[in-house]
């Protein structure tokens, strides 16, 4: 009966791990039955020995190959990206032009909202509103944003969507109020320090960089903000609001001023009557 229990526990056992003798000599070792010849061993063996040198950079070449990546930041990179908002292959016809910062679109009758796509990237803009999702400013998207630019401008071939959502971000932050006005709608999560030291990190992220304005994901959208920022009436209308309808107190003087100008005008009204039909 115990022969019987220690034939079982060595047949739970398995075979045994290769060694450099059975490797040579083409068998595998079993606990029981000894050497067994394996045709096939000598393939085993082979692979091993060819798993053991192979390098690192191969590993990782045939890594980055198999999810179409030239680099591990731009496989990362290339997560953020939404689909269908490729850069066009041709330039427009049209010259792409910069747009101002946050506080005179808002002067302008432009407004900014939370959008609700999942990448930052999709920014959109309709009936005087631009749709920004929220990002967290903080150091690992800080440092995020910095590397990618970096290898955007290093890799001619890569396309420069986050290039030019910095270059979009450095137009729309000028001063600390700009940024917190972002922060006000949500816009921007500043996890990374005061609104001032956002507003620096922003304008250096897209300070000296090089890119074709014409052939970015955003060039229409910078050319609709800016026609509409260029139209005299969305101005003046938008300028009038702004002075005098932006908080509660200016509303109030408006009121104000605008009882007053219609009591003077009754007046005058009522001493001219008078003359004429005393």
């Amino acid at each position: 009966m115990g022969d019987v229990r220690l034939t079982v526990d060595r047949l739970k056992q398995g075979l045994k791990p290769f060694s450099s003798d059975c490797l040579a000599r083409g068998r595998w070792a079993h606990p029981i039955c000894g050497a067994i010849d394996m045709g096939w061993s000598r393939f085993w063996s082979d692979f091993l020995r060819y798993m053991n040198f192979l390098t690192l950079y191969m590993l990782t070449s045939m890594f980055y190959t198999l999810f179409e990546g030239m680099h591990l930041l731009d496989l990362l990179r290339s997560s953020v990206i939404p689909p269908g908002h490729e850069e066009p292959r041709s330039s427009n016809t049209i010259p792409t032009h910069t747009i101002h910062c946050v506080s005179k679109l808002r002067r302008a009758g432009i407004k900014l909202n939370l959008g609700k796509d999942e990448s930052f990237l999709v920014i959109k803009f309709k009936s005087g509103v631009i749709e920004m999702p929220p990002i967290t400013i903080d150091d690992f998207m800080s440092s995020f944003l910095l590397n990618c630019v970096a290898y955007e401008q290093c890799h001619k071939s890569s396309s420069k969507h986050i290039t030019t959502y910095a270059t979009l971000l450095d137009c729309l932050v000028n001063t600390y109020k700009d940024v917190e006005y972002l922060c006000d709608r949500d816009i921007i999560e500043n996890c990374f320090g005061n609104d001032g030291e956002v507003a620096r990190f922003i304008n250096n992220l897209g300070k000296d960089v090089a890119f074709d304005m014409d052939r970015c994901y955003l060039a229409k959208l910078f050319n609709d903000v800016h026609h509409y920022y260029g139209n005299t009436w969305h101005v003046q209308w938008a300028s009038f609001k702004y002075t005098y309808f932006d908080t509660p107190w200016s509303f109030i003087s408006a009121f104000a001023a605008l009882i007053l100008l219609i009591l003077t005008f009754m007046q005058t009204f009522y001493t001219v009557l008078s003359y004429y039909h005393p």
